[in-house]
C-alpha cells in the first residue's frame, strides 16, 4: 500500500467496534483520521463542508438507514465512498447495500483493523478514479466545444448555439445577426514578438469582446485571429451597426503585454437573418465575405459601416501623423534588425530590416496597420526611401567597424510597380558608396502578378545593378513555377507558417523540405522563417536548408542591441577577413540615427 493519508467520517449509535478499530488504523503505509457522528444527517452534514475520503458506518442491522444515507449523497452530488461494517449484517443484507452501490461490506471476522483499512484504500481508490474519469469526461466535453486559448465556444459551438437562434428566429419572426471580425496586423505582432505575446493579446481582445456583448450573445473564436459573434434577440441591422460600432472602440485602448503596448484594429462584417441568408452556414460565409470586402460601397448589406465611421474618426488622423513622423527621421519611424543565420557555419550572414512605428499616442503601431495606409496615401514612396536610406546608412556604419553583412529590406507591391524605383535605389547606394551585392529586396508572390510586365523590367533593373533578389512568403502565392524560373530572382523565404508546424506536422515537414529541394533545383538559395526552437533549426539543417530566421536565434532589434547580440550570441559573427573601405569619399557616419531629410 503507498503512502497515504485518509481522513474518514464515522457514523455509529452508542459503542460500536468501529471506536476501537479507528485507533488502529493508521499503521505503516498510511496515516487514516476519524470524525464521528451518530446520524445520517450529521453525517450529510458533515460531508457537504468537509473533504472526507470515505465513510465507515455501522448499520447496527438498520441497513435501510445506509440506502438512506447513499440516496442523500447522490441528492446531494457527494461522490463519498460508504463502506458498511456490521457484526448483524446476513448474505442478503450484503447483495442488497451492493446493488445500493456501497463501496464495501464488512461483517463477522471480516471486523478488524487490517481489513477496514484495506476497504478503505480500496473503496478511496475507486472514487478517485472515477471523480478523475469523470473531471476527465467533463474536460473533454468541454474542449470539444470550447476554444483551449481563450475559454470561447468553438466553431461546432457556435454553429450548435446558431441553428438554435435561427430557429427560434424563424418561429417568432424576429431578425438574428452574425457578426464577424479579425484583427489587423495579428499575423506580424505573432509572429515577431512570439506565441506568448500573440496569446495573451487574443485572451485580452476576448475579454474586451465579450463586455460589449449581452448575456444572451455569443462570442465565439472561429480561427487564429477570427471572432464571431450572434446576436439572438431583436438584432436588426441598426442593433447590429451599434453593436459592431462598440466592438471596434473597445479596442481602441492600446494593449500592454510583457511591457509592450500594440494598438490592433478589427475589420467587421455583419449578415441579418433572414436578409442576408436563411442558413447558420450562409450567413457566416456571407459575414465573412462582407468582412473582407468591407471597404466597398455597393455591399447590399450592412457590411464594415462601423468600420467606416472608425476610418473617418481614426484613418485620416492616423495618415497625417504617418505622413508627420516620416519627417521626424527616425523619432518614431525606426528600423530594427533581425538576423539571418547561415546553417552551414551556424553564424550570422546578414540581416532583414523591419520598420517600426513608436507612435506617441497610440504605442506600437505595426506594419500591417499602417503600410496600406502608406499605399492608399501614396506615401510608401517615403516610407520604402526611409527604410533603405537608414538600412544602408546602418550596414556603411558596420562596415566601418569591418561587420560585412547583407541587408534585405521588403518591398511593397506598388512599389515594385514604379518604374523610377530602380533610380532611386541607386542614388542611395551611391549616397552611401555601399555594395549593390550586399543588399537583398524581397518581394511577395501577389505583388509580382498584380502587374508581371512592370514587376518583370524593374526586377530586372534591380538585377543589373547588382542587388540580390528574394520572394517573401513563399509557398502562400500563385506565381507559376515556370515564370519564377525566368525571374532574375536569387533566393526564396519559406513562409512562417509551414516552418512553424514543421516539427509537429508530418505534412509541413514534407512541404518545407519540398520547397528547399524546389528551391536548390532552380538553383537558388533557401532561407526559412519563423524558427522557435532547436529542434525546427536542427531539422532545416539536415534538410539542407541555407539559412534561417526567428525568435529562438532572435527577435528583430535595433541596431545598438544587435551590436551586443554579435558579441554574445552563439550564431554571432565568425572570423572573417577584413573587408576593405571603398576609396572614394562617402558620407560620414557617426551615429545610428536619421535625420529628416538625409
Amino acid at each position: 500500500m503507498n503512502e497515504s493519508r485518509y481522513l474518514v467520517l464515522t457514523i455509529a449509535r452508542g459503542r460500536s467496534r468501529l471506536d476501537e478499530i479507528a485507533s488502529k488504523l493508521s499503521v505503516a503505509g498510511a496515516t487514516v483520521l476519524c470524525d464521528r457522528v451518530e446520524t445520517v444527517d450529521d453525517a450529510v452534514t458533515a460531508l457537504g463542508v468537509g473533504s472526507y475520503d470515505c465513510v465507515l458506518f455501522d448499520v447496527q442491522g438498520d441497513v435501510a438507514a445506509a440506502e438512506r444515507l447513499k440516496e442523500r449523497l447522490i441528492a446531494n452530488s457527494l461522490l463519498t465512498p460508504i463502506v458498511v461494517v456490521s457484526e448483524m449484517l446476513t448474505s442478503q443484507d450484503m447483495m442488497r447495500l451492493l446493488r445500493a452501490n456501497v463501496a464495501d461490506c464488512l461483517a463477522g471476522d471480516d471486523i478488524r483493523a487490517e481489513r477496514v483499512l484495506r476497504a478503505v484504500w480500496s473503496a478511496t481508490r475507486a472514487a478517485r478514479t472515477e471523480r478523475a474519469l469523470s473531471l476527465a469526461e467533463s474536460q473533454r466535453a468541454f474542449n470539444a466545444l470550447h476554444d483551449q486559448l481563450t475559454g470561447l465556444p468553438n466553431r461546432s459551438l457556435f454553429f450548435d448555439r446558431l441553428h438554435q437562434a435561427l430557429a427560434l428566429g424563424e418561429r417568432q419572426r424576429t431578425p438574428v445577426a452574425v457578426i464577424t471580425c479579425n484583427l489587423n496586423g495579428f499575423n506580424r505582432i505573432n509572429g515577431e514578438m512570439g506565441h506568448q505575446v500573440g496569446d495573451r493579446l487574443l485572451q485580452q481582445v476576448a475579454e474586451r469582446l465579450q463586455k460589449v456583448l449581452r448575456r444572451s450573445d455569443t462570442l465565439a473564436r472561429l480561427g487564429d485571429d477570427e471572432y464571431a459573434m450572434i446576436l439572438p434577440t431583436g438584432a436588426n441591422e441598426e442593433g447590429a451597426r451599434r453593436t459592431a460600432e462598440k466592438l471596434i472602440e473597445s479596442l481602441d485602448m492600446p494593449f500592454d503585454i510583457l511591457d509592450h503596448s500594440f494598438a490592433i484594429g478589427i475589420r467587421v462584417g455583419i449578415a441579418i437573418f433572414p436578409t442576408h441568408g436563411t442558413s447558420a452556414s450562409q450567413l457566416l460565409v456571407r459575414a465573412e465575405v462582407a468582412m473582407r470586402d468591407g471597404r466597398r460601397s455597393d455591399q447590399r448589406f450592412a457590411v464594415h459601416v462601423a468600420s467606416r465611421i472608425h476610418d473617418a474618426e481614426h484613418g485620416r488622423p492616423l495618415i497625417d501623423d504617418l505622413r508627420h513622423a516620416l519627417t521626424e527621421g527616425d523619432r518614431q519611424l525606426y528600423v530594427t534588425f533581425q538576423p539571418k543565420i547561415d546553417l552551414k557555419s551556424q553564424h550570422i550572414d546578414g540581416v532583414e530590416a523591419l520598420v517600426r512605428w513608436r507612435h506617441p499616442q497610440r504605442g506600437m503601431v505595426f506594419p500591417d496597420q499602417f503600410i496600406p495606409l502608406a499605399e492608399e496615401s501614396g506615401l510608401i514612396d517615403r516610407l520604402t526611401t526611409h527604410v533603405l536610406n537608414h538600412s544602408l546608412a546602418q550596414q556603411t556604419a558596420w562596415r566601418a567597424e569591418n561587420i560585412d553583412l547583407t541587408v534585405a529590406v521588403n518591398l511593397s507591391a506598388k512599389t515594385l510597380q514604379d518604374p523610377r524605383f530602380p533610380d532611386q535605389v541607386q542614388d542611395l547606394l551611391t549616397k552611401w558608396q555601399a555594395d549593390p551585392s550586399r543588399l537583398i529586396l524581397e518581394i511577395t508572390e501577389s505583388a509580382i502578378i498584380l502587374d508581371v510586365e512592370r514587376a518583370t523590367a524593374t526586377l530586372e533593373r534591380l538585377d543589373q545593378l547588382g542587388i540580390g533578389i528574394s520572394i517573401d512568403d513563399f509557398g502562400t502565392g500563385y506565381t507559376c513555377l515556370s515564370y519564377i524560373r525566368r525571374l532574375p530572382v536569387q533566393e526564396i523565404k519559406v513562409d512562417r507558417s509551414f516552418v512553424m508546424g514543421m516539427t509537429r506536422s508530418p505534412d509541413d515537414w514534407v512541404i518545407v523540405s519540398s520547397l528547399v529541394d524546389l528551391g536548390h533545383n532552380l538553383g537558388m538559395t533557401v532561407v526559412a522563417e519563423g524558427v522557435e526552437d532547436e529542434r525546427t533549426l536542427t531539422m532545416l539543417a539536415d534538410m539542407g536548408c541555407d539559412f534561417a530566421q526567428g525568435y529562438h536565434m532572435s527577435r528583430p532589434v535595433p541596431a545598438d542591441e544587435l551590436a551586443q547580440w554579435l558579441l554574445e550570441s552563439r550564431w554571432g559573427l565568425e572570423q572573417r577577413p577584413t573587408v576593405d573601405a571603398p576609396a572614394q569619399p562617402r558620407p560620414a557616419v557617426r551615429q545610428l540615427h536619421i535625420v529628416a531629410g538625409s
